[in-house]
């Protein structure tokens, strides 16, 4: 056999080779590119839209005056009671009362505080001191109405009173026992004596004889009645 023809068959074997080869690739690619025909696909489901209703002005107005109106509650005032120190005084500062503007302001507070006459607790502290804020009974009695803390010492324990020279406190326990004293008796003779004496001897005093004369006195001087 010739060698020029072996040689020619051997590259037409190998063209076509070439050729099956080069086709096969093309056809690899086109096949990754491509979706599968067949594949299945989930659609969106369609949400249908319901229009909103249109209500009339008048529909509008008889929906409204349905709903019940909740009022808002009315603003409490609390009213508080306030300190001994700044409330005013009900009776006009007195020169004829020989105690300056806060005293006289105090004693008021004390007496509107027990329920006691401010003209009888005018009398009694003119009876017991004068007006002055002095120890007496050798030591043993306190201030204006002249207390004495053996036997008074619950009492001011309670009232949160711990100087009895001091006139606030003088005024508020002494005005406390009197009280006492009166709404046992009901009678305020009864009472000034037992507050002189410490118990009631079954007649009045000369000393509650006295803190009443007192007490008609400054009713008069200060224009009241008892």
């Amino acid at each position: 056999m010739n060698k020029r023809y072996v040689f020619s068959l051997i590259a037409l074997i190998a063209a076509d080779i070439l050729a099956i080869t080069l086709a096969i690739v093309a056809l690899s690619q086109n096949a990754a590119g491509k979706e599968p025909e067949n594949q299945n696909t989930v659609e969106e489901p369609v949400v249908e839209h319901t229009p909103a209703p249109i209500y009339s002005e008048i529909e509008i107005k008889e929906v409204c005056a349905a709903v019940p109106v909740v009022e808002e509650p009315e603003e409490v005032i609390i009213e508080t009671e306030e300190s001994s120190e700044t409330v005013a005084p009900e009776i006009p500062y007195s020169d004829d009362i020989p105690l300056d503007y806060d005293l006289q302001l105090a004693l008021q507070n004390a007496c509107k505080e027990f329920n006691v006459p401010y003209a009888l607790a005018l009398g009694l502290i003119e009876r017991e001191t004068h007006f002055k804020n002095v120890l007496g009974d050798n030591g043993n009695s306190y201030g204006y109405m002249q207390i004495q803390p053996r036997w008074h010492g619950g009492r001011m324990e309670r009232l949160g009173v711990t100087d009895l020279m001091d006139p606030v406190g003088n005024f508020r326990v002494g005005l406390d026992f009197l009280s006492e004293q009166y709404d046992i008796f009901g009678d305020w003779g009864m009472a000034l004596t037992v507050y002189n004496m410490g118990h009631y001897p079954g007649y009045l005093t000369n000393y509650a004889r006295d803190v009443m004369a007192n007490y008609e006195s400054w009713l008069e001087a200060l224009g009241f009645t008892a």
